[in-house]
């Protein structure tokens, strides 16, 4: 069985990047029909009703069914999460990647919320852990979910969380940043990733989201952390949904990957990212000068 987690080690007085770490995520290990919860191929934690799957697969022979009852909503029962070995502060960095797939018929509706329904999902909290909010995206439906009729057979990303909003005393007044990306077809695989770097100070904190590699947001404005001593250490997937879930229905993820270490790849527009596809390659440790070696 391989490791999703692989910690790199160093020792030196003069830099504090002391540990750099991958969490994997490729459901590969697990018997078919099993809880995806594992700290060596799955989600670390809440992960409710995502299971084992053969099919469909993305990558290798395994991927997570992630379903929902109708009108269920709520931390645990919807999707999981995924603990960092490393609390990120100020100054630190994330990349967050995922796999997707919605088959015929999965509604994104939330009847009375305006972003609807909530994704990729990273946690900030108090130098004593609690919860200061979450650096968020969604995916709503076509009338943004707040028609008690909207169908939800939409699918465009929003780049919406109390960084944009206005929690972090940043000024903007639109809650939304919506319609990003192009829009999801069902029965087909897409990859999204987010990268944020996290600073307490506008101007230094950056908040990035990719569809299939592409970069389809970038705020270079918003802080991403309320104080200088808050902190991170959660990444969900799911995990909530805004007024109930509007049908039961399953959906499907294969190949997570969050990093804190610069990957080796780069966008269109020189921007460090994971990328797409199911070979991931990331940085080696980034040593000070001198610096005394590792072990792996």
């Amino acid at each position: 069985m391989k490791p999703a987690t692989i910690l790199f080690f160093t020792i030196f007085f003069f830099s504090s990047h002391a540990l750099a770490w991958t969490i994997k995520a490729d459901f590969e290990d697990g018997t078919v029909g099993a809880r995806a919860e594992s700290p060596t191929d799955a989600f670390h934690m809440a992960a409710g009703r995502s299971y084992y799957a053969n099919t469909p697969a993305l990558s290798g022979n395994q991927s997570a069914s992630v379903s929902v009852k109708k009108g269920e909503t709520g931390y645990g029962v919807w999707g999981g999460g995924f603990t960092f070995p490393q609390k990120l502060k100020e100054g630190d960095e994330i990349w967050y990647r995922v796999n997707v797939y919605y088959p015929t018929g999965w509604s994104f509706s939330c009847k009375s919320c305006s972003q609807g329904m909530k994704f990729m999902r990273i946690k900030t909290a108090s130098a004593t852990g609690s919860s200061e909010g979450y650096i968020d995206t969604y995916i709503r439906g076509d009338n943004g979910g707040s028609n008690g009729n909207d169908p939800g057979t939409g699918g465009a990303i929003v780049a919406d969380s109390e960084i944009l909003n206005g929690f972090y005393g940043t000024g903007k007044t639109t809650q939304d940043i919506v319609n990003l990306g192009t829009r999801i077809n069902r029965n087909q695989w897409y990859t999204y990733e987010i990268y944020v770097k996290f600073s307490s100070v506008r101007g230094k904190g950056i908040y990035r989201i990719w569809q299939d590699g592409n970069l389809i947001f970038e705020d270079l404005v918003a802080g991403t952390l309320l104080t200088p001593t808050s902190q991170s250490n959660v990444a969900l997937l799911y995990t909530y949904w805004n007024t109930g879930a509007p049908a039961t229905q399953t959906s499907y993820v294969d190949d997570i990957v969050i990093t804190n270490e610069v990957p080796s790849r780069k966008d269109a527009q020189g921007n460090p990212y994971i990328g797409v596809g199911p070979s991931i390659y990331v940085a080696p440790p980034r040593w000070p000068s001198g610096g005394s070696g590792s072990s792996k």
